[in-house]
């Protein structure tokens, strides 16, 4: 989630999603170059934690079958992170950012993150992103999609890309199409802090609070300095909490 779309969602109990309409301009993105806003700690029982939310979310979930299917997959993918291991130049940075305390240093770190995320070896990817960037600037969504379709075919292994496109999806509120990039996104960066926030984006605004909490503490745990989010996170416990039918199946 971009750092330059300044309003995080805050879910209160009586959250309805309608309320919350996505813009260019306020909502927490998907892309970048921007770093996201921040969270806290993902649990070391989060399988146990996917069973529990999607059993509960899966009773009152307005999904068609094949868009539950595609959330538990992600959910699947962000808990297993934990177990893949990435060795490349952004490893460092990342666990830096994993144990800083300083908010000026996070910020650093994260900006360094989205701007290798968004940098390529070929000169024309480079350019390409650009392009896209400054089209989102723009609000010429069709002309990014465009671009990032071709993008998509020319750099299939680049993640920013599928990131981009993900966001770009997400703005127009075509979920499932968002949630099919996020998942390429994840495949190929599954520390990409930005693409679980999204996730968590699209899991709130279809009431599947627990899956977003969830996401949104797994972003936390690469990146423990992104105080902004929370507020959400707190506000999301609170709702999970206390949400008719849940007896003692909580979060804490």
């Amino acid at each position: 989630m971009s750092r330059s779309d300044s309003a995080d969602p805050v879910v209160p109990a009586d959250y309805v999603e309608d309320d919350y309409s996505p813009t260019i301009s306020n909502v927490a993105s998907i892309n970048g170059p921007e770093p996201p806003s921040r969270i806290h700690a993902v649990r070391d029982a989060c399988g146990g934690l996917q069973r529990t939310a999607r059993c509960i979310e899966q009773t009152k979930a307005p999904f068609m079958p094949d868009i539950l299917n595609t959330i538990d997959n992600i959910l699947e993918q962000i808990c297993d992170r934990q177990s893949r291991s990435i060795v490349d130049d952004l490893a460092t940075l990342f666990d830096r950012l994993e144990v800083n305390e300083d908010p000026l240093i996070a910020n650093a770190l994260e900006e360094q993150i989205w701007s290798a995320w968004c940098n390529h070896a070929d000169e024309d990817a480079v350019n390409a992103m650009n392009e896209v960037l400054f089209l989102f600037e723009k609000g010429d969504g069709d002309q990014a999609e465009t671009v990032l379709d071709d993008m998509v075919q020319r750099w299939p292994d680049w993640p920013e890309v599928w990131n981009k496109r993900a966001t770009l999806y997400f703005l127009d509120d075509r979920d499932e199409d968002s949630l099919d990039s996020i998942a390429q996104t994840l495949s190929l960066e599954p520390r990409h802090f930005g693409a679980i926030s999204g996730f968590a984006q699209i899991c709130m605004r279809h009431d599947q609070y627990r899956v977003a909490l969830m996401a949104l503490e797994t972003a936390l745990s690469i990146s423990p300095g992104m105080y902004q989010l929370q507020e959400t996170v707190d506000s999301l416990r609170d709702h999970v909490n206390v949400e008719p039918g849940t007896d003692d199946q909580t979060l804490h």
